[in-house]
């Protein structure tokens, strides 16, 4: 687990957060760094009688007891030597060398109880933070065992599409059984006017369909085929899975070309209604393969003139959903224990402001593809979606002192309708983000040097490991080659197999108490940029949901305002330092890059101003673009959405020479530099540029050294390499060389200059700065 926070410190009380106008809050990434190796069963944890929590390195021993951080209960500790021989956990003198007690984060076991309990024993397990899917009945039919530590995965193919898409899902669905692990279980669904259910459990696959959808109300899949026969054994069956899957295109050759599919929803719950099992939540992660809008449902009002597009774009009309079918059905699916990827392929609108629930509400991902063969990265995305390690059915509980409290959740989170401060996260990977945005509990909340402000994060999840971690020959963590097995037992790591990845519970524990700012200047020089920037996107991407892209942006523009106004007021003015309004963060250096990322941030695709150049965007995919980066920025990590608003640009004089990095993104840092090499990371696309606009013939020269492209061993190459590697998509690679001022593709990064989607950085600076002169002078 990774836990940012947008301050270092924490406010003393609600004047001192008053004082800077930032966000108090902080992003959590629930499975990054997670070793396959855990510290101890979570039986052998001590919980604190009153508030649960659970025992850590910053509780207080005291003799006949220890003092919880958080509530400051005692609990007392049994000194007496049991009729096993052994005496309490906490009551031997070596107990500061316990996991629990050594690290402020730590990974535990999570045994399997197949002992039935009590309602009220499940309803305890959830509000501590457990999974309830640990509690199996006494007897499981012998075909459903499989169906518990293996992971599933269901195709749901849509088969109406062209050739080209065709070609570009068959080699995704190839790489997925490739990427997949032999125990896995799979299954095939494909659906367009008709919907269609694969038995692969036969010699050749053979495939039936319903023939009508009217059928679907008194229909079941398992009417065709049992759920425990469709879903088959990867490992053994995976030829008959890759004939399967090459069929899908001799399906659309009968189907009519004009044919509209509106079977998604139907064919959802039907999926949903399948994979229900009462005796516990199955490990489902379910592709969803789309090539056009499932248009069961009535098409977005069209704009009767250019006028009338003008007026309802930035209205919070233009990304509501057209339907609330597909989230309902999100939210069925996280109660059953599944998930989607949703893979859309396809230059065309595909309805994300209705089926993004799908994704978003069960941690799945949303992937588009405008351009198809040969450059379309289907097949790499989805290999290493699969092959990387996840988190199912994830439970999050949050605790802390008694003086603040959750305000807002942000990303694909669920709070829990029974329980306070227990969200779900139905599905994560190391790169999923969520945020939490803090509040003082009342008015005369403060925090002291005596009562630190202490903050326990419990996740509880099903694990599945990497293909990258199966295969390492020691354990992240430990440095010991044994790891400790689901039924508490020690196993060796060598001796796994690589091709099987099975699931384990886990329950993480983070810790941690924080030093307080007494004053609004001390808390100015503890925020963390890259999360207040991700938190802030957040709240604007709710914003605009909620009142539209106008509002949102406006909102943004008079949060930096109030920062720039709160800064000069308590930190320049009352300094003394100088007369003059500070626009630049010149006392703050590290927020000086602040203004920059609003600036990017209200460029954005999820807040720039209507212009003419969107019209035919729009006209043809509606609001798809727009949702499409909402859900993407959400989800992103704070380092990985930086790039994403404001791209990261690198000068090299040669290719194994890195020059700068983190410039600013304008074309006098070109025309200024006496590099000529560039690289652009904007996360989904990584530019290399060769500028052939030099300022001497000694410029050019240097430039006829340098290979074009650079050597596959050079520095930048390898810069390209390690960014590749340390996402969940597969970024686009340009090489380019030209003169600038005749190279589009790389100008466009160059945000800070006058474009059609706003005006250049300085103006917006200065407009600012006059702004918060007037209301200081006034």
């Amino acid at each position: 687990m990774n836990v940012k926070f947008s301050t270092q410190r924490f406010p003393t009380n609600q004047y001192v957060k008053d004082g800077t106008n930032s966000i108090w809050g902080c992003v959590v990434q629930p499975l990054k760094n997670t070793s396959i190796q855990c510290h101890e069963n979570s039986k052998n944890i001590g919980r604190c009688s009153k508030c649960n929590a659970y025992i850590n390195s910053l509780v207080v021993f005291e003799r006949v007891g220890w003092v919880c951080n958080l509530c400051q209960t005692l609990n007392p500790i049994d000194y007496d030597i049991g009729r096993d021989g052994t005496r309490s956990r906490y009551a031997t003198p070596d107990r500061n060398n316990l996991p629990e007690l050594s690290n402020t984060s730590y990974e535990l076991f999570v045994e399997n109880n197949f002992n039935n309990n009590t309602t009220a024993d499940r309803n305890n397990q959830v509000v501590d933070g457990s999974n309830e899917i640990n509690n199996l009945p006494d007897s499981i039919p012998y075909s459903i065992i499989p169906l518990i530590d293996n992971p599933i995965y269901i195709a749901v193919v849509d088969y109406s599409g062209s050739k080209e898409q065709d070609e570009v899902i068959t080699s995704g669905l190839e790489a997925l059984v490739h990427a997949l692990p032999d125990n896995a279980l799979f299954g095939l669904i494909v659906f367009s006017k008709k919907i269609g259910i694969y038995n692969l459990n036969t010699s050749t696959p053979l495939i039936k369909f319903i023939d009508s959808i009217d059928q679907v109300d008194d229909f079941n899949f398992d009417d065709i085929i049992p759920l425990e026969k469709f879903l088959v054994n990867k490992g053994k069956f995976e030829s008959n899975i890759i004939r399967a899957i090459h069929s899908i295109s001799q399906i659309n050759e009968t189907v009519s070309k004009k044919m509209v599919p509106h079977a998604l929803s139907q064919t959802i719950d039907l999926l949903l209604d399948y994979i229900t099992i009462e005796q516990f939540k199955p490990n489902v992660k379910i592709g969803l393969f789309l090539t056009q809008y499932a248009g069961e449902f009535k098409l977005k009002k069209g704009f009767s003139s250019i006028q009338d597009l003008v007026n309802n774009y930035g209205k919070s009309e233009f990304l509501k959903p057209a339907t609330n079918v597909y989230r309902k059905q999100s939210e069925r699916a996280v109660e059953l224990g599944a998930h989607f990827d949703i893979f859309a392929i396809g230059d065309r609108y595909f309805g994300f402001d209705s089926i993004k629930f799908l994704c978003t509400n069960t941690g799945g991902q949303l992937y588009r593809y405008d351009k198809l063969l040969p450059t379309c990265s289907l097949p790499q995305d989805i290999f290493k979606l699969v092959s990387t390690s996840w988190g199912f059915h994830g439970l999050l509980r949050v605790r802390s002192s008694k003086q603040f409290s959750i305000d807002q959740v942000y990303g694909s989170i669920l709070q829990s309708q029974k329980f306070e401060n227990l969200y779900h996260i139905e599905s994560c990977s190391p790169f999923t983000s969520v945020g939490f945005e803090f509040k003082f509990n009342s008015l005369t909340s403060r925090f002291s040097p005596d009562e630190l402000p202490n903050l326990q994060i419990a996740f509880s999840y099903s694990y599945l490991p990497s293909i990258e971690q199966i295969n390492q020959n020691s354990p992240t963590l430990g440095g010991s080659g044994a790891i400790l097995g689901n039924s508490g037992s020690f196993m060796n790591n060598n001796d796994s197999n690589s091709k099987t990845r099975k699931i384990e519970k886990r329950l993480h524990i983070f810790n941690i108490s924080l030093p307080i700012s007494n004053t609004a200047e001390d808390l100015f020089s503890s925020i963390d940029l890259e999360t207040t920037i991700s938190l802030i996107t957040q709240k604007v991407i709710r914003n605009s949901l909620e009142n539209g892209i106008t509002k949102a942006g406006l909102m943004l523009k008079q949060w930096l305002h109030d920062i720039f106004y709160s800064y000069n007021e308590n930190v320049v003015i009352l300094s003394k330092v100088t007369s003059q309004v500070d626009i630049n963060f010149s006392q703050m250096t590290h927020l000086r890059p602040l203004p920059r990322y609003i600036f990017a941030l209200l460029k954005s695709p999820i807040l720039r101003k209507f212009t003419v150049d969107l019209e035919e965007t729009i006209i043809k995919k509606k609001s798809d673009e727009w949702i499409y980066h909402q859900c993407l920025f959400s989800s992103l990590e704070p380092r990985l959405l930086h790039r994403a608003l404001y791209p990261v640009l690198y000068s090299y004089g040669a290719p194994n020479n890195l020059a700068s990095k983190y410039l600013p993104l304008s074309i006098n840092t070109i025309l200024t530099s006496t590099s000529n090499i560039y690289l652009v990371d904007s996360f989904d696309s990584l530019v290399v540029f060769y500028n052939l606009q030099p300022e001497s013939p000694q410029q050019t020269q240097q430039q006829l050294q340098h290979q074009f492209p650079p050597p596959p061993e050079s520095l930048i190459r390898q810069t390209i390499s390690s960014s590749k590697q340390d996402r969940l998509i597969v970024p686009e690679i340009k090489y380019l060389k030209g003169k600038l001022n005749e190279t589009p593709e790389f100008l466009k990064y160059l945000i800070e200059e006058e474009t059609n989607a706003g005006e250049p950085y300085y103006q917006f600076l200065n407009e600012i700065g006059k702004q918060i002169h007037e209301n200081l002078t006034s």
